[in-house]
């Protein structure tokens, strides 16, 4: 069944992010996670006592960076091997997607678990996930995507770009100048700034 939190948590937090199924998680500023909102699969139940600097959540799971490092995951069914996050990398960032999730490691690479797109080579200083497609920022500003691509949510534009958010089949991104490109599904205008 639904469990809902209809209170949001009291104090601060450093980071929050926000889901596909109406659930947030955030982290303190002493790294603590909480979690609220919809749970329908375990994805705001975050290990007890986990102390985390990054954190992301999808579709069904949620995943964090702990302090060491290490990423960490819950939630989810791991029919496709979401919740496995690799036990012998150390990540600096996180972006969970429908049944996947990516980091990326300490020299910039992209690593990813679950049924994931192959990741492009090379370094990157950004990532982000939509349902079944994900884009990363390079160091010169430029965006590269991978993925499920029915809708032209890869098909990223030649600007150089200072911010990428990619949402469920559409991605956008903020340019040098401040003004915002997007990419893919628009059926609801979600992909036509204003």
């Amino acid at each position: 069944g639904s469990h809902f939190t209809a209170n949001l948590p009291e104090g601060a937090f450093d980071i929050v992010r926000c889901g596909y199924n109406y659930n947030t998680c955030g982290i303190r500023s002493d790294g603590a996670v909480e979690c609220w909102g919809r749970d329908n699969f375990g994805e705001l139940r975050p290990p007890t006592d986990l102390k985390a600097m990054d954190i992301d959540v999808g579709f069904r799971h949620s995943c964090a960076i702990e302090l060491d490092g290490l990423p960490v995951c819950w939630g989810g069914s791991n029919w496709d091997g979401e919740l496995s996050a690799p036990d012998d990398v150390r990540l600096e960032a996180i972006t969970v997607g429908g049944a996947f999730s990516c980091g990326l490691d300490l020299e910039g690479a992209v690593v990813c678990w679950g049924n994931a797109p192959a990741p492009p080579a090379g370094a990157f200083v950004q990532l982000s996930a939509g349902y079944s497609h994900v884009c990363g920022r390079r160091a010169d500003q430029t965006v590269e995507c991978w993925g499920a691509n029915p809708f032209g949510q890869t098909d990223a534009p030649e600007a150089e770009l200072v911010d990428v958010a990619a949402g469920y089949n559409h991605t956008c991104g903020v340019t040098t100048d401040g003004t915002v490109e997007c990419w893919g599904y628009d059926e609801y205008g979600q992909a036509t700034p204003p």
